[in-house]
């Protein structure tokens, strides 16, 4: 890769093996990294990849002239700003925190801490917002939003020491230096006993006993350091007395040599306390290491001295036993030792307590007093402090994606498959296939290149691509195998909490238990010719005196009208338009940033949601009074009374807002998917004559058998029209509405042979067996007569369009009575060509034609 003028040059192989070069602005490729570093997965679902890549497409395309480059670049601390307001700022909204004040975004208010700690002020700083705010307040220094407690109950809160909530939480480096096994640490009954052995140890009556001997040691000590200085730095003098005082009482170490080699390692070592926790060559963390390790090798070799004389019986006066001899004699409720690595942890804790806070107090003390050191220089009102600030900030931020995100892959078997580039990973290639309808093609020739498990990091999450039977098996069969549904938070907030998507366990069983009964074919049997009215009724309503229709919008509304007649008992009239018009903005919140501010997309569809809501509400009260009166028409059966008779283990109805939830997750489900198959088979009729011809022969035959039964549609006219099924079956293999779906992995997985880290993401999707030729023979032919013959089964787990297992789609059998009795009278009725021959296929994420598929209707005699 290399640069040249306002432009980035890389060489990339494709994914049948050709090189290409493509030259990309600079200000697209610095945006396209911030962008996806700061978004990182929260924003990642099946919705959102379109979405997000298609505005950086645009972005790039204004960054290719450099005039407006500049421009560019300027738009992403935007981006950053609002990631931040979504992540950080909007959990917060709805609860009562403390007062105080986050600061600047991202920063929040650690310029002016850092300051103040850097010049001593650190109290002042304190104290000036204890006087705005009050004792308690909250903030944010360094990434991380904070709550100060600065009076007696905030002390007597965290020193309690009962299980309030807050755990002791050493950083990374602490663990690393100090070692897991230090007093700061363990917890329970392990740490109980190591500390009241070190206790025991520095009691006073113990202390007592070594008085003179400190006292000698103290007055050694400055002699040597004194005796030949008529000048002294104070920190320096001060840390290396306490340091050999303590290593002689603490651990009998005498010798000089040993004693100032340890002396330089632990120096080293507390530097790496608070360094960036990335073991490098050459940096502070990992000479902290390095030190570390020699301090443990000393301590080791003194632990194997001092056991060497516990053993032979020599312990010593009291006076002579030192820390790692208590600590060797110590056992636990089991009576077994401590372990060595247990002692080497504990006895570098106790250094550092004992080093660090004892030379700091004589030091502030010998300041105040003798004033020896000169004074702390003023503040300056350079930006030095806030440039390094944020270029630290930077280098933290990437440096610990490496720290935390491709350390722990290490050692662990991965699929194959490929990360792409650092950050964007393959994101580029996999929006450009969704844009272009192309995705089972970029996903099949990873197939063939990885197998039919690989991995790849799309939109800033890695994932695993599971794409043949084995994997849909695995996702589909409902155990608790460390999968979870993972519904973007935007899903969540439109849809509810209690829809269908997030419902789990007996829950989920009891409401789909419910659905699946109102929705099984005995059921549609009793609605058919209801259904069927309303087809009628609205094919006449939208197409009576047009020569031109979009069909989807078409297929949209009317499908939506007969999910409302047929589930909730709404007729026809401005109710109806009206939920139409806002569950159409409410869908489109689904996949929206869900930023809750006004003008936004996300803020339009809550509001719808909350209209569409108050009327189903209204729905909800007037089916209830009807229960309660009696006066339920019994023809008039509809999902409402079927959710408000429901019962759960506790004998308790479901709460409205869970009714609520359901209804709306059903219109969804129902809605998109049925009018996306009709558009596209209305697309395909009018493209392929073969299969058009054959759908009106056999939808001719059908109106000759309605009239022997009055003109009408019944269940055997449904059950003979198996070849125009079969097409819809086929159209679904081959282009199917759901691509697939996504599974957060909650615990680390093994599947086929290979490692799933927790915290990744499982795609399974539905081309990696609706196109595989060993399922079905020449997969990439359009082919009805596949599922012609009911006698033919395929394998479990391989046609998927509806999902399978016990989460498969409860409304199947709806869609497929739905889908026949909308093409039934379209083809019987009128014939129609696309206006736009060529108009191409893109999702949204769901296959929509990019126009609408706008067709010339020819109404048939």
């Amino acid at each position: 890769m290399h640069r040249e003028g306002t432009t980035f040059e890389a060489l990339i192989s494709t994914d049948d093996g050709r090189q290409v070069v493509h030259d990309e602005p600079i200000a697209y490729v610095i945006m396209m990294i911030i962008c996806l570093e700061t978004l990182n997965q929260q924003l990642y679902s099946i919705g959102l990849v379109p979405l997000a890549m298609e505005v950086l497409f645009k972005l790039k395309e204004l960054c290719s002239e450099p005039k407006r480059a500049i421009t560019i670049i300027f738009i992403t601390p935007v981006t950053v700003f609002l990631a931040y307001f979504k992540f950080r700022i909007f959990p917060l909204l709805g609860k009562k925190l403390p007062p105080g004040s986050l600061g600047l975004p991202l920063i929040g208010e650690s310029i002016s801490f850092v300051m103040a700690h850097k010049h001593d002020k650190t109290v002042d700083w304190i104290q000036k917002h204890v006087n705005k705010y009050g004792p308690v307040f909250k903030t944010s220094l360094m990434g991380s939003n904070a709550v100060f407690l600065t009076g007696q109950a905030g002390n007597r809160f965290i020193s309690s020491g009962r299980d309030n909530g807050i755990a002791s939480n050493q950083v990374g480096t602490a663990g690393g230096i100090l070692g897991k096994h230090s007093i700061f640490e363990l917890p329970g009954p392990r740490r109980k006993i190591v500390r009241g052995a070190i206790m025991n140890f520095l009691k006073p009556e113990r202390i007592q006993r070594f008085v003179s001997v400190m006292d000698s040691l103290v007055q050694q000590e400055m002699f040597q350091e004194l005796s030949v200085r008529d000048t002294v730095k104070m920190v320096t003098l001060i840390k290396k007395i306490t340091f050999n005082v303590s290593c002689s009482l603490l651990f009998r170490l005498q010798e000089s040599k040993e004693k100032d080699d340890l002396f330089k390692d632990f120096i080293v070592a507390i530097k790496g306390l608070w360094a960036i926790p990335l073991k490098f060559p050459g940096t502070a963390y990992q000479k902290a290491l390095q030190a570390r390790g020699r301090i443990s090798r000393l301590l080791s070799k003194l632990i194997k001295g001092r056991k060497k004389e516990i053993d032979g019986g020599s312990k010593g006066s009291l006076d002579d036993n030192d820390l790692i001899s208590c600590l060797l004699m110590l056992r636990d409720e089991n009576g077994d030792p401590l372990l060595e690595e247990e002692i080497i942890g504990n006895v570098i804790s106790v250094m550092i307590a004992s080093h660090d806070t004892t030379y700091f107090g004589l030091y502030i003390l010998l300041k105040a007093r003798m004033d020896i050191l000169p004074g702390l220089p003023e503040p300056s009102s350079d930006l030095k402090l806030q440039f390094i600030s944020i270029v630290l900030a930077t280098l933290v931020a990437v440096l610990g994606c490496f720290k935390f995100i491709v350390s722990p892959l290490l050692g662990k078997k991965l699929p194959p498959g490929s990360f792409g580039f650092p950050l964007i990973g393959e994101s580029i290639s996999f929006a450009r296939a969704q844009t272009q309808d192309r995705t089972p093609e970029w996903i099949l020739n990873r197939i063939k290149k990885y197998g039919p498990v690989f991995k790849t990091s799309i939109m800033g999450s890695k994932m695993v691509v599971l794409t043949g039977q084995a994997g849909n098996r695995f996702v589909f069969n409902g155990g608790d195998h460390g999968l979870s549904c993972n519904q973007p938070t935007s899903v969540v907030r439109v849809l509810g909490k209690y829809s269908l998507f997030e419902m789990s366990g007996s829950r989920h069983k009891l409401v789909r238990g419910a659905i699946t009964n109102f929705l099984k074919p005995e059921s549609i049997q009793r609605f058919l010719a209801k259904m069927d009215s309303l087809v009628q009724q609205q094919l006449l309503k939208e197409l009576h005196g047009k020569d031109s229709i979009k069909i989807v919008p078409l297929m949209k509304k009317i499908t939506f009208n007969i999910t409302c007649s047929i589930f909730f008992g709404l007729p026809d009239g401005k109710e109806k338009d009206e939920l139409l018009e806002d569950f159409s903005v409410t869908v489109k919140g689904v996949w929206a940033i869900p930023f809750n501010i006004p003008g936004t997309v996300f803020h339009r569809a809550m509001q719808a949601r909350r209209r569409v809501c108050q009327l189903l509400s209204n729905l909800i009260m007037i089916r209830k009074k009807q229960e309660e009166e009696g006066t339920v028409d019994p023809n008039d059966d509809n999902i409402i009374s079927s959710l408000l008779v429901l019962r759960d283990e506790n004998g308790q109805p479901l709460l409205e807002e869970e009714i609520l939830d359901v209804f709306l997750s059903l219109i969804m489900a129902s809605h998109d998917t049925t009018a996306i198959l009709l558009t596209l088979f209305i697309r395909h009729l009018s493209r392929d004559a073969e299969v058009s011809r054959k759908v009106v022969e056999e939808q001719n035959e059908v109106v000759k058998a309605m009239k022997t039964n009055g003109g009408k549609v019944t269940w055997s006219e449904i059950q003979m029209m198996r070849y125009t099924w079969s097409a819809a079956q086929e159209l679904m293999r081959v282009n199917p509405p759901m691509l697939g779906s996504f599974r957060l992995v909650t615990k680390d997985i093994t599947f086929d042979g290979y490692d799933i880290p927790k915290g990744w993401q499982i795609f399974w999707v539905a081309p990696g067996t609706h196109m595989d030729s060993n399922i079905f023979e020449d997969p990439e032919k359009f082919d009805p007569s596949r599922f012609e013959n009911s006698s033919k089964s395929f394998p479990p787990y391989t046609y998927v369009p509806f999902g399978a297992g016990p989460r498969i789609c409860a409304g199947v059998e709806f869609a497929r009575v739905e889908a026949l009795l909308i093409i039934h009278h379209l083809v019987t009725k009128y014939s129609w060509t696309e206006m736009i021959p060529d108009e191409p296929i893109t999702r949204e994420p769901m296959p929509y034609p990019a126009m609408g598929l706008p067709v010339k209707l020819y109404p048939k005699n």
